[in-house]
């Protein structure tokens, strides 16, 4: 009875702190945020070239926290405001930099060009952090994460690619010579970490594996969620399909809400081909929701670096799924009284909670999508 009753507490502070994120953060599904950015490293200075979207300039302009009041002054406000979030230095001394040139209006590319002098003696290693928007809250105790994907040049000559994320310093040594890059690694991670901290993702998964009976349906589950996401997330990274997110973030809020309504109102559609049904189609959409943790920060990559981009994120967001189902399920079985099977009342209880918070999700995505 213990381990029942602890199961179902962890299962609703889960969906409690889902709940919790929603209706503190309405305008975006995910406090992950990424962009591109080049660093030219020069003798005399640095030239750091940053392409921000908009997304991110939106919630660092807590002042008035939509698209309508970023105007040029909010624009070149935000110049400021990455000096103050960008570090670098030169042999562990840090460097001053300025703003030189900042975009005047949304409607052109989001490009800030930021130089930093260097000593007069040659320094041997520079190095480059950041902690944008990690000052403000997605949901209560989760605040944004944010990462670039950064193009490092000497002299002309490109000598490094790698995702800068928060916590994470970049150090480049002057005296290496050849070129390093780091991007495989990073962007597996950035996948792992887009659904751990994606809510909407989470609750579709959670309201899949509360109905699962055995190991094999779970498979079959994951296999065809992943066959559909996997999909989607490549076509759109190819822009072969895109769709508005105005329509794919409330459609993926609406998946969670039946995900839950099949498993408590009809259960027994909760099994095989109809819950492979859903498993698949809403993962259609979940992989255009995937492919927007992604774009930002491939543009100019090259086609075989946007393909080792793809499958790398793939393989961190799969990591992620199995690192949330297993646990998920097998803590469910331990619920049951015979084998792997999920009793009815835990069933139910775990779906009208995952279906609340989903509602919730609903209610907010499609807010902002008429917004």
């Amino acid at each position: 009875m213990r381990i029942a009753s602890l199961c179902r507490l962890c299962l609703l502070c889960f969906c409690l702190q889902v709940a919790g994120g929603l209706a503190g953060r309405p305008s975006f599904s995910h406090p992950i945020a990424q962009g591109s950015a080049t660093l030219r490293i020069g003798t005399e200075q640095i030239l750091l070239e940053m392409t921000v979207p908009l997304e991110q300039i939106v919630i660092a302009n807590r002042s008035a926290p939509a698209v309508s009041g970023i105007d040029a002054q909010a624009l070149d406000r935000h110049g400021d405001y990455l000096l103050a979030h960008l570090h670098l230095t030169a042999d562990s001394v840090a460097l001053t930099g300025k703003v030189v040139s900042a975009p005047a209006a949304v409607n052109q590319a989001l490009v800030y060009r930021l130089v930093y002098p260097l000593p007069a003696e040659k320094p041997g290693v520079v190095a480059i952090g950041q902690n944008l928007l990690r000052e403000i809250e997605f949901a209560p105790g989760n605040p944004w994460e944010v990462s670039y994907r950064l193009s490092v040049y000497r002299d002309g000559h490109l000598i490094n690619q790698a995702l800068l994320a928060y916590q994470e310093i970049l150090r480049l040594s002057l005296d290496a010579a050849g070129f390093d890059s780091r991007l495989g690694w990073d962007y597996t991670v950035q996948g792992w970490r887009h659904i751990l901290h994606g809510y909407d993702h989470l609750l579709f998964v959670a309201g899949l594996v509360l109905a699962v009976g055995s190991p094999r349906e779970l498979a079959i589950i994951v296999l065809l969620f992943t066959l559909a996401h996997g999909l989607t997330m490549t076509l759109a990274v190819l822009d072969w399909w895109r769709v508005s997110p105005r329509f794919v973030e409330p459609t993926i809020a609406f998946s969670i809400v039946a995900v839950s309504m099949q498993n408590v109102v009809w259960p027994r559609l909760s099994h095989g081909k109809p819950r492979q049904a859903i498993a698949f189609g809403f993962g259609l959409f979940h992989g255009l929701g995937f492919a927007g943790g992604l774009l930002d920060s491939i543009a100019a990559l090259s086609a075989e670096q946007v393909a080792w981009a793809v499958a790398a994120f793939s393989l961190g967001v799969e990591l992620g799924h199995l690192s949330v189902v297993i646990p998920l399920y097998y803590g469910l079985a331990l619920v049951g009284s015979r084998g792997v099977a999920v009793p009815s009342t835990s069933q139910r209880l775990g779906s009208l909670l995952v279906g609340i918070a989903g509602l919730l999700y609903c209610y907010y995505s499609v807010s902002a999508a008429l917004a």
